[in-house]
């Protein structure tokens, strides 16, 4: 994954959880099952219980109905986390 597209999708990671009520505590790069790029993202809850999230190079954040579910999830998340 280039760097560009990584820093976009952190910003738009940590933008999201932050609404949420998350915080990105950390990152790195991963390889899926099939080879490709990935970036795993550790978020942290109110009660600092922690979850992993990886999303491919391939992953569009940015797509409104995409950004829409996960703002969701992200919500959810902070709830259990």
């Amino acid at each position: 994954m280039s760097t560009q597209i990584q820093a976009s999708l952190a910003n738009q990671v940590e933008e999201a959880a932050r609404i949420a009520g998350l915080t990105v505590t950390g990152s790195e790069a991963g390889v899926s099952f099939t080879g490709t790029p990935t970036t795993k993202f550790t978020l942290t809850g109110p009660k600092q219980r922690t979850l992993t999230l990886e999303f491919s190079d391939s992953f569009e954040f940015g797509r409104r109905e995409i950004a829409e579910e996960l703002k969701t999830y992200f919500a959810e998340t902070a709830k259990r986390l």
